[in-house]
C-alpha cells in the first residue's frame, strides 16, 4: 500500500510533517473555487482557478495552483 503524500519543513536540525501540525495555517485565495479547512482538507466549489497556500512558521510557506 503506497504511503500518504507528506509535506515536510527542514531546517536542518529538526524535520516535521506539516500537513498534521497545528501551526500550519492554510489559505485560498478564491473562496468561491476552493475552501482549505484548519485541517488542510479543500473542499471545491465553482469552477475557477484557486492558489493554496501553507504556510509554517513565519518565514515558511509554499502555494499550489488548481483548476475546478
Amino acid at each position: 500500500m503506497p504511503s500518504a503524500p507528506v509535506a515536510e519543513f527542514d531546517d536542518g536540525i529538526t524535520s516535521t510533517d506539516v500537513t498534521t501540525d497545528p501551526a500550519t495555517t492554510w489559505s485560498s485565495d478564491n473562496g468561491a473555487t476552493a475552501v482549505v479547512n484548519s485541517d488542510g482538507s479543500v473542499l471545491l466549489g465553482a469552477p475557477g482557478v484557486a492558489n493554496l497556500t501553507a504556510t509554517y512558521g513565519s518565514a515558511t510557506s509554499n502555494t499550489i495552483q488548481i483548476t475546478v
